[in-house]
């Protein structure tokens, strides 16, 4: 019984920590996806002068 106690309270402890790899983990594939579409807009416009000349 006294190990599901803590491990209840354990889940109110590491509530906020799991908030705040959430967050982290929220930044890192935003940050991802802004690296993907810059690198697709290079791609599309060196494309774009290719098709011009």
């Amino acid at each position: 019984m006294n190990i599901i106690k803590n491990s209840f309270w354990r889940l109110f402890i590491d509530k906020g920590e799991r908030a705040r790899k959430s967050a982290n983990a929220s930044s890192k594939r935003k940050a991802v996806r802004e690296i993907k579409k810059k690198r697709l807009n290079k791609i599309y416009r060196e494309l774009r002068k290719a098709r011009k000349k």
